[in-house]
C-alpha cells in the first residue's frame, strides 16, 4: 500500500493514540474535498496536558501536506 494513500493516511491519523504512547487521546478526522485533496481537522492531546490543534490541507496524490 501507498504510504500517501487515503487509507493509509486515516490509518496513521485514526491510530495515533495506539502508537505513541505520550499521547492521551486525538480528534484528528480527514475530510475530502475532492478526489486527491483532503483536510485534516481536529486536536491531539498529549498525557502532559498540551493540546495540539492541526488544520492542514493535503494533496493525497502527492503525498504534500499544501497548508
Amino acid at each position: 500500500m501507498d504510504r500517501f494513500s487515503r487509507p493509509a493516511y486515516e490509518h496513521l491519523l485514526y491510530t495515533l493514540p495506539q502508537e505513541y504512547p505520550e499521547i492521551a487521546s486525538s480528534s484528528l478526522h480527514l475530510y475530502t474535498t475532492s478526489a486527491t485533496i483532503g483536510l485534516v481537522e481536529g486536536s491531539v492531546w498529549f498525557r502532559n496536558g498540551l493540546e495540539l490543534r492541526v488544520r492542514e490541507l493535503v494533496d493525497l496524490s502527492d503525498g504534500e501536506i499544501l497548508d
